[in-house]
This record gives structure tokens, sequence and C-alpha cells, in this order.
């Protein structure tokens, strides 16, 4: 799974990849980073590893920043989680820390890959953002190029 979001600004680095170990609070429906089992931590049932990596696209003239995302794990709200524990909610996720208020908050799926259940060849398909509503229309189509 490849997903498109936007920051209020850049990452730390144009690109990487985000390790956590998260608990997902059911009550709250929220997801926090935690330390990793085992060096010093609550034991915690439910605390998984979360693994992602993501790469800059573009930033519009506000800061406001365009990556995408690689889940290498599936958790949930993890895209949210792991880069709000960073100080970058994402636009309009005001659930984790976003100031900004957007009718919906800036997580898009992008591209889904998977192996065909018959033949076993690989599938893909890809979902562009609607560049016409905010904030996808701050960064010119090249930026959505697969």
């Amino acid at each position: 799974k490849e997903y498109l979001f936007v920051l209020p600004a850049p990452p730390g680095e144009p690109e990487g990849t985000l390790t956590d170990y998260l608990y997902h609070d059911k009550r709250s429906n929220k997801t926090f980073p935690v330390a990793p089992p085992g060096e010093g931590a609550v034991p915690r049932k439910g605390v998984k590893q979360a693994r992602l990596t993501y790469r800059t696209l573009a930033t519009d003239g506000e800061g406001n920043t365009l990556l995408r995302v690689r889940l290498l794990t599936g958790r949930t709200h993890q895209i949210r989680a792991q880069f709000a524990a960073r100080g970058l909610p994402l636009l309009g996720d005001g659930k984790y820390g976003s100031r900004r208020k957007l009718p919906c908050f800036a997580l898009w799926s992008f591209r889904l890959t998977f192996a065909h259940p018959a033949t076993g060849g690989t599938m893909t398909f890809t979902a562009p953002p609607d560049t016409g509503k905010a904030p996808w229309d701050a960064f010119g189509a090249e930026a959505y190029a697969p």
C-alpha cells in the first residue's frame, strides 16, 4: 500500500524509514508510540512494531509538504501516529494535533499492489487525488505521477 499525504512542514530528511512500536487505545481510538518491549517499558498487550518508508515529492509556497509513503506494516493509524509523534501531524488531522481545519485530513490511498489470487501475477491499481481540491491543488500534477 502506498499513500500520499501533506504535512505542515518538511520532515527532517527528504526520505527515510520510520520504525516505532505502537499501541492502539481502543477506548480513545488513538494510536501512540511506546518504548520497545523489554527496554524498561511497562508490559502492555497489543504493542506492535510499525515500519514505513517515505519520500518527499513537493513543497508548496506555504511550506506544506507532499510525501509518498509505503507501509511495510499495517497498523491502525500508523502514518498519522508516526508523523505526529515527530511533531508533524497530517494537515487537517485534529485527532493527532493538526491546527489547520480541512473537510478531511490530508491522507490519500494512492497505490495498491498485490498478487493475483489465481495467476500470482502482480496487479497494481493507482488513484491520484482530485487536484481541484485542497490541499492537493497546491502541488502540480507532475507531483502525482506514478
